[in-house]
């Protein structure tokens, strides 16, 4: 089911923004699933029987690309993202003009003393590591919101899916994108999508 996540969000990507949340998501909703299977095995009781025969699947493409909370997320991370951008570049280009003005000044010969181009070149070497230093910085920025908003995603799937599962006694929800054919299964995603948006716009 991984390998089935990763090439549809692969896809998805290419087409919408090189953004990884949504191949992240994937990665999320393949732990949802995991989790709440093994977790209702455990923890079915004699008062709420489970049909092994009963089976749903969730479209995950349509899920997560109308979940509420994911596009809002996703929204506001791309925002983030170019004001990032934007400083990081503003930063980058200020030092690749000076750099070039260095090497040019210092090609024809423009330095009065040794001591004068020695100077300016450590200038310039010290803006390359303040370049390299805020793209680590803010790259680091970017991976930690990235990582909080997964888990508000993962949090809010685990708990919707959890709970329906346990309310309509499945013994599996699958991917729909993994299946290839299904006797009797039941297309549970609009009614995730429906409990998943209303939480939260309420």
């Amino acid at each position: 089911m991984k390998n089935t996540f990763t090439i549809y969000f692969t896809k998805l990507m290419n087409k919408k923004t090189s953004n990884s949340i949504a191949l992240l998501l994937s990665l999320i909703v393949v732990l949802v699933f995991s989790a709440c299977n093994q977790n209702n095995q455990e923890t079915k009781t004699a008062s709420a029987p489970v049909n092994n025969g009963k089976i749903a699947f969730v479209r995950m493409d349509s899920l997560v690309v109308n979940y509420y909370l994911a596009k809002e997320i996703n929204e506001a991370f791309q925002e983030t993202q170019k004001g990032y951008n934007k400083e990081f570049g503003a930063k980058k280009q200020k030092f690749t003009e000076d750099a070039q003005a260095f090497q040019a000044k210092l090609q024809r010969g423009g330095f009065l003393t040794e001591t004068s181009a020695r100077k300016e070149r450590d200038r310039i070497l010290a803006m390359e590591q303040e370049v390299k230093k805020m793209d680590y910085e803010l790259s680091a920025k970017l991976q930690k919101i990235q990582a909080e908003n997964n888990q508000r995603v993962l949090d809010s799937l685990n708990a919707v899916l959890d709970r329906f599962q346990d309310a309509q006694h499945y013994k599996y929800i699958l991917d729909g994108a993994a299946v290839l054919r299904t006797e009797g299964g039941d297309n549970i995603t609009s009614e995730i999508l429906d409990i998943l948006n209303g939480s939260q716009k309420k």
